[in-house]
């Protein structure tokens, strides 16, 4: 399956936006892109998929930048307090 043309930074606004969340300035746009139930399954499961990547690439980040600042060993050393507590 190919995400070509797929902007998941739109579709994510869209479904949010469109009424997952809450009714907003892209309702027309959700029901626009769900009136094809074929399509309407496609676009859901792109959004999804979107929405797990992007996310596997912020908490990395997140791990990358805990790493860098030092954090990391300040939060094994406060997990350590706790499991010995």
């Amino acid at each position: 399956m190919s995400f070509h043309g797929i902007r998941p930074d739109d579709l994510i606004a869209t479904y949010n936006y469109g009424g997952t969340i809450h009714f907003g300035k892209c309702r027309q746009a959700l029901v626009d892109l769900t009136e094809d139930p074929p399509l309407a399954a496609y676009y859901s499961y792109a959004c999804m998929v979107s929405i797990a990547d992007l996310s596997y690439l912020y908490f990395g980040f997140a791990t990358l930048l805990e790493a860098a600042l030092g954090l990391s060993s300040r939060a094994q050393a406060a997990d350590a307090d706790v499991a010995g507590a």
